[in-house]
C-alpha cells in the first residue's frame, strides 16, 4: 500500500518536499511522472491498517485529500483485492 499525497503539473518546491518528507515519517517519499503529472506518495505499507494509521497523520498534517492506493506486482489494484491478498 501507498498513500498518495499529491499530483502536480509542476514539480514541487523544496518547502513542500520538506513537508511531505516530515509527513512520511519513517517511510519513503516516492515521486513518479504519469500523464504529465508529478505524483507523490508515501510507502510502502505491507498492511492496510498501517497505511490507514499513517493516512490519519497525513490528513491531520494538512493534506485532507490524501488517499490509500495499492499495487501488486507493479500494477495498481483496487483496495478490496489488496486486502484479500494480505
Amino acid at each position: 500500500y501507498f498513500i498518495q499525497i499529491g499530483a502536480f503539473k509542476k514539480d514541487i518546491n523544496s518547502f513542500i518536499r520538506d513537508v511531505f518528507e516530515k509527513l512520511a515519517g519513517n517511510k519513503k517519499l516516492y515521486q513518479h511522472n504519469y500523464n504529465d503529472l508529478h505524483i507523490y506518495r508515501i510507502g510502502v505499507f505491507s498492511k492496510y491498517n498501517e497505511a490507514q494509521t499513517q493516512l490519519s497523520i497525513v490528513k491531520t498534517g494538512g493534506i485532507p485529500d490524501a488517499f490509500i492506493i495499492a499495487y501488486n506486482n507493479g500494477k495498481r489494484i483496487d483496495l478490496q483485492t489488496a486486502r484479500r491478498l494480505e
